[in-house]
């Protein structure tokens, strides 16, 4: 039996699974199986980047083919459902892990056993796809660089950890059930919320990054990112998330706190934008002052202007 479960969902993006499945053959710990979802896709192409991928990665596969797509938590779930192994890890078909992700990440939960899960420190690698060509790398930088470790408020405000980078074991989806399949996209920040929200132990490594999260901007189609191409569908299901468990706290707490935080943030906006204005108003001035002393160089002897401006500088000074 497997000690860990890897979950890869995918549709009709051959190219990317066969990165993600080379980048499984690379990983030093072996103790696992792949649960590869097709969810609604060419299964034809899909099959032949299977049948190219490492022996090492083929003989732990098992392909599971969903006829229509019933979106990404749906598909996690699927997986999940038949997974053998004590550890969960969502492996997306266009990212990919450091060799020693799993090394490391399974070694600490085996050592400590108090612990739920482990999330790795991340980079975004920024790429493009070239017609009918490579994937091209253009750029990387630290997800969350100053993250120094997984807080509930933070959370609250943003997602902090994205699936690539997370191993947990499988028995939290005992006590918090699955993935929402009713959310197309922020359903791991959903997990995320109730894992976090539960008191589950989560250990952040904050030294070296062990996971890479792929983003193609500008890309569309299949070839995108949800979190980029789908940004508006993204708000959407963000601010439906918030509004649900906002009308859950008023069901069990009452309205007095949720209204008064509105009012005093209300309050807040306001005299933010009224600061936002008399720094506006102060720049006009600024430039209007500019735009005269420039006329007045321009058009002026050089001596004149210096005295002018130097009257202008003490009745400004004056008040």
């Amino acid at each position: 039996m497997p000690q860990v479960s890897i979950v890869m969902r995918t549709r009709d993006r051959p190219r990317f699974v066969s990165r993600a499945l080379d980048d499984l053959g690379r990983q030093r710990f072996t103790d696992w199986e792949l649960l590869l979802v097709n969810d609604g896709g060419d299964p034809t192409a899909l099959a032949e980047r299977v049948a190219a991928a490492p022996e090492s990665v083929r003989e732990r596969l098992t392909l599971i083919e969903h006829e229509v797509p019933r979106g990404m938590e749906a598909a996690s779930n699927a997986a999940i459902a038949v997974a053998k192994g004590d550890y969960i890890t969502v492996h997306d078909d266009d990212d990919t892990w450091e060799p020693g992700f799993l090394e490391r990440t399974v070694g600490l939960l085996e050592r400590e056993p108090e612990l739920d899960g482990v999330v790795t420190r991340t980079t975004i690698i920024w790429e493009r796809v070239e017609d009918d060509g490579p994937v091209v790398e253009f750029g990387r930088e630290p997800l969350h660089r100053d993250m120094t470790d997984l807080l509930l408020s933070e959370l609250l405000r943003v997602n902090q950890w994205v699936p690539i980078s997370f191993v947990y074991r499988r028995r939290l989806h005992d006590t918090l059930g699955p993935y929402r399949a009713d959310l197309p996209v922020v359903g791991d920040w959903e997990f995320n919320l109730r894992v976090l929200a539960s008191g589950a132990n989560i250990r952040f490594l904050a030294d070296e990054p062990l996971a890479n999260w792929h983003q193609r901007p500008g890309h569309r189609g299949v070839e995108g990112n949800s979190v980029i191409e789908a940004n508006g569908l993204h708000r959407q299901k963000d601010a439906l998330v918030r509004d649900e468990l906002l009308k859950s706290y008023i069901d069990t707490a009452g309205v007095g706190l949720p209204l008064y935080l509105a009012g005093t943030l209300g309050h807040q906006h306001r005299m933010l934008m009224e600061a936002v204005e008399r720094q506006n108003a102060e720049l006009a001035a600024l430039r209007e002052l500019v735009a005269e002393t420039n006329w007045h160089i321009r058009n002026t002897p050089s001596r004149r202007a210096v005295d002018f401006v130097r009257r202008r500088a003490r009745r400004d000074a004056q008040g």
